[in-house]
């Protein structure tokens, strides 16, 4: 739990990276092809971002704060989409695992040091997988497991291998000293 409480850089920086986080979110929730009931855009390339560099309480701050500013209702989610009723609608389980795949990936990261490429890769697949697993998970319930994995899973694989492995292999080459 040190590691989440840790500052290593100065409260405005901090401040910047959060604000930084919800607005890199927003834009790339609008990145989308409207599908029903789950739309596929590029909101878990943010949540991979920001789980692979930040640190584990502003990786948790950023994704908390852009659910706080959809939920309020600006338009922040995908197709410029924002209200409550979003967060109890078939996409709530994708939004809620936002904050929790990246505060695992952050604090598995610097916990261990985690900084090859192979790390990165293994991370990015691990918050994947957080996402997939509460977003079916929650839609599920609304629909049933067989309708849920046909809609907001076997359309999503593809893309979804594509996003993990573009996201880690970019931040494995950005990161490179």
């Amino acid at each position: 739990m040190s590691a989440f409480f840790a500052a290593p850089h100065t409260k405005s920086k901090e401040l910047a990276l959060v604000l930084g986080g919800i607005i890199l979110m927003s834009l790339l929730s609008q990145v989308s092809i409207p599908l029903k009931p789950v739309p596929v855009n590029l909101q878990t390339v943010g949540v991979l971002l920001i789980g692979l560099t930040y640190t584990p309480r502003t990786a948790l701050y950023s994704q908390l704060g852009f659910l706080a500013m959809g939920a309020a209702g600006l338009p922040v989610f995908s197709n410029f989409s924002g209200g409550a009723h979003i967060l109890v609608g078939p996409t709530a389980g994708y939004l809620i695992s936002f904050p929790v795949a990246a505060i695992i990936m952050a604090t598995l990261r610097a916990r261990h040091n985690l900084q090859s490429k192979w790390a990165f890769l293994a991370l990015a697949c691990l918050g994947q997988t957080i996402v997939f697993f509460l977003g079916v998970g929650w839609l599920a319930h609304l629909l049933g497991l067989h309708k849920a994995l046909m809609l907001g899973f076997l359309p999503f694989i593809l893309p979804g291998v594509g996003k993990t492995v573009m996201t880690a292999a970019l931040v494995s080459y950005f990161t490179k000293k």
